[in-house]
């Protein structure tokens, strides 16, 4: 039985698009893995943009230039990625149509383990864009890297910020972060925020620090089995405003976190802590979700049984 991971990258030939398949070497991605190029025609997204922000159907046409800009695209992108990782089996699916759609729709397909995206530097440019890629990101059924190109050129170990609030969502975060194949010297910084707002009584807050202590001494034991060393940081304040300002002073490639299923009708605001990364954050965000055996894609995770710092 294949058991390589199956990893979905949304390519546009941009700066983005490529920054997110340079970033692939800085996240932990094993030796071997199956890889699916879906390639949109430059053309034609920035009309799935339009599209998807008016709730428009698709146009399924494609012209004979539209194609071939995105066979060429998926050719680049294709060898860009053998290139760093020459074992992977790599093949492209040309489409048209929103990204939105698209990869919706290749998700009921295919099932794969992983999504990669890319995105601007900066939310400010490409509202529309970043608006569609934050919803694809926070509704997608599977793990997301959302990348921005940040640390790519760096030959020094990876460096990794990994959340944990504590909640049934936490193992998600852990897992993905400790069945990587990382390089020796790699650390993983656990962080943890407790927000004091959310304790009526200071003693109350007082044991919720040493909880968090307490779980980072688990997931640290819980990547014992992959080769890094870990680093464990609980603060208090505004869980956003503090994961902000230890990226900005830390600097790590990225930051694993998992976000938190809602019901269909709140998930439509996509607020919180997930999305503030997203649009802030200057490392790759990975947005890591557990699909157990079995499941459908469609299906929601349980809600959360604890409290949580997370996309309040």
């Amino acid at each position: 039985m294949d058991m390589r991971i199956k990893i979905l990258i949304s390519y546009d030939g941009s700066l983005q698009a490529n920054a997110a398949l340079k970033d692939l070497r800085r996240a932990g991605l094993p030796a071997e893995a199956e890889a699916v190029v879906i390639s949109i025609p430059k053309s034609r997204l920035a009309e799935g943009v339009r599209a998807e922000r008016n709730r428009r159907a698709d146009t399924p046409t494609c012209s004979a230039e539209e194609f071939e800009e995105a066979a060429a695209m998926a050719k680049q992108a294709g060898d860009m990625i053998r290139e760093d990782f020459p074992a992977w089996e790599v093949r492209a699916d040309l489409a048209v149509g929103s990204t939105a759609r698209v990869i919706a729709k290749k998700f009921g397909q295919w099932n794969p383990n992983l999504l990669v995206l890319g995105l601007e530097g900066g939310a400010e440019s490409g509202r529309r864009y970043f608006s569609v890629i934050r919803r694809v990101a926070l509704e997608a059924k599977c793990s997301v890297r959302v990348a921005r190109g940040f640390n790519t050129e760096t030959d020094e170990a990876p460096r990794v910020l990994l959340c944990a609030d504590g909640s049934p969502y936490t193992e998600a975060a852990v897992s993905a972060a400790a069945s990587r194949d990382w390089p020796k010297g790699t650390e993983i910084r656990i962080l943890t925020v407790v927000n004091p707002f959310d304790y009526s009584i200071p003693e109350i807050a007082d044991k919720a620090i040493e909880r968090a202590k307490s779980l980072h001494h688990l997931i640290a034991n819980e990547l014992d089995r992959a080769p890094v060393f870990t680093s464990s940081v609980v603060g208090e304040g505004e869980p956003e405003k503090f994961i902000l300002r230890v990226i900005d002073e830390w600097k790590p490639d990225s930051v694993f976190l998992a976000p938190h299923r809602r019901s269909r009708l709140s998930r439509s605001l996509l607020r919180g802590v997930s999305a503030a990364l997203l649009a802030r954050a200057k490392c790759a965000v990975e947005l890591a979700r557990i699909v157990g055996p079995g499941e459908p894609h469609n299906s929601l995770l349980p809600a959360p049984a604890t409290s949580s710092v997370f996309n309040r």
